[in-house]
């Protein structure tokens, strides 16, 4: 579902969290309701990171955050303090997956152009 990425869409929202409380494995839509929640935010959030040396980087050289959450290997050398880990120690205690998170969250927004929709995977 195509969603205005200009305002809040409360009553999308709503209507998610009822589908969620009738059936919690239906994860999919706690993304529903936080794009349906988040207006701007996503748009806001790129154009800062899109600002940065880092960001200009990953955007011109086109690295997909999969690709990076998926190398344990790379992530465990990283300071132990630091969000990569963090995230490591999460996925690994809970027995979670890149690719089991990005499924949970898939449904395309064609609203999107194509450098934020990779901001946004």
């Amino acid at each position: 579902m195509a969603m205005n990425k200009n305002r809040m869409q409360p009553i999308v929202a709503f209507k998610a969290v009822q589908r969620l409380i009738a059936d919690p494995e239906q994860t999919q839509e706690v993304f529903t309701i936080i794009q349906a929640l988040s207006g701007r935010a996503l748009e806001k959030a790129y154009i800062r990171f899109a600002d940065t040396d880092v960001g200009r980087n990953v955007l011109r050289k086109r690295i997909e955050l999969l690709d990076t959450l998926k190398d344990r290997e790379t992530l465990a050398t990283l300071p132990a303090n630091s969000l990569a880990r963090q995230y490591l120690n999460f996925v690994t205690q809970e027995n979670l997956s890149a690719d089991g998170l990005v499924a949970a969250s898939e449904g395309k927004d064609e609203t999107l152009n194509a450098d934020v929709a990779l901001f946004a995977k």
